[in-house]
């Protein structure tokens, strides 16, 4: 088993674990029994595990049943990176299985991710293991995808150009990672939680994200929005639609950008499977804005699905 740091209470533990050259962070809150009922959190571009902090505390609170794991995709710093030319889906994606192999995890009752943590989720449930590597099995229950876009709508077509836009360094180069921060992430929260306490520590998470982890994710997130293209790394619309789990596609009700368009994807999925909720006076980031209406909405939904 990979070397690791552990720190531990009665209801949290955190700990690195070394893969591919990469000391990934992650933390284990609720209960942190083994067989308890798990739920994977996956965190979205130029943010780390503590964006789920408001989701996390009222996931405990209410379902305390849960066994809670979240890490730090690769990007945020500049170690993350070390050895590695790009930074694609696939890797990120196997950054999650070994994570969970490491763990000894067979069962996910679901995965959770915002952004290219929705990506990243759907990557894990579509793309088996290769038949040369011999890992336990990894049975996932649902899925739910808050705030993702994918290909084929007018909306797409402009999330694209601004990620494109970032991408030449539009931003960050000219002008820094904090006025990055600025702008991104006054479109992820409502015009009345702009200046909040919780709307100022998501903007200091993004100001200290590295720059050059940004541009190595870029290509790799436009790619996977466009849909019906030969050179998509990731269709992400592809996928949805042939995805064999129950689904909860969450989205802010402010969200001017994907709101109308994440309305629609249950229709190209497997009947049944898809359900659309929009969380009532937020935007891009329902999870921080109303964490206790988000962790409502998954947590119904969730036993839902475990008794249907």
């Amino acid at each position: 088993m990979p070397d690791s740091d552990t720190r531990r209470d009665s209801t949290s533990l955190t700990e690195t674990f070394s893969h591919g050259g990469y000391s990934v962070p992650y933390r284990i809150d609720g209960r942190l029994d083994p067989e308890a009922s798990t739920i994977v959190l996956i965190p979205k571009t130029l943010t780390t595990l503590h964006i789920w902090d408001p989701a996390v505390n009222s996931l405990m609170l209410k379902y305390p049943q849960y066994r809670i794991i979240r890490y730090d995709i690769r990007g945020y710093t500049p170690e993350s990176m070390q050895g590695v030319d790009r930074l694609t889906i696939d890797l990120l994606v196997e950054d999650l299985r070994a994570l969970l192999h490491h763990l000894r995890i067979a069962r996910v009752d679901a995965i959770v991710g915002i952004g290219l943590g929705a990506t990243i989720a759907l990557g894990l449930i579509s793309r088996p293991l290769p038949q040369s590597q011999h890992r336990e099995d990894l049975s996932i229950g649902a899925f739910v995808g808050v705030s993702f876009p994918i290909g084929g709508s007018r909306s797409h077509t402009e999330a694209i150009a601004k990620k494109k836009r970032l991408e030449r360094g539009d931003i960050a180069d000219r002008s820094g990672m904090v006025a990055l921060a600025n702008y991104s992430v006054a479109r992820w929260f409502s015009p009345d939680a702009r200046g909040s306490r919780e709307y100022i520590r998501v903007r200091d998470m993004v100001a200290g994200a590295s720059a050059e982890g940004l541009r190595r994710l870029v290509p790799e997130v436009v790619g996977s929005m466009r849909s019906g293209t030969t050179t998509s790394p990731f269709d992400t619309a592809s996928v949805l639609a042939g995805l064999s789990v129950p689904s909860l596609l969450v989205c802010g009700e402010l969200d001017v950008d994907l709101h109308a368009e994440m309305a629609t994807y249950p229709v190209v999925m497997r009947q049944g499977l898809g359900r659309f909720a929009a969380v009532r006076g937020a935007a891009r980031l329902a999870i921080c804005e109303s964490p206790c209406e988000f962790a409502d909405m998954v947590g119904v939904w969730l036993q839902g699905v475990k008794h249907s």
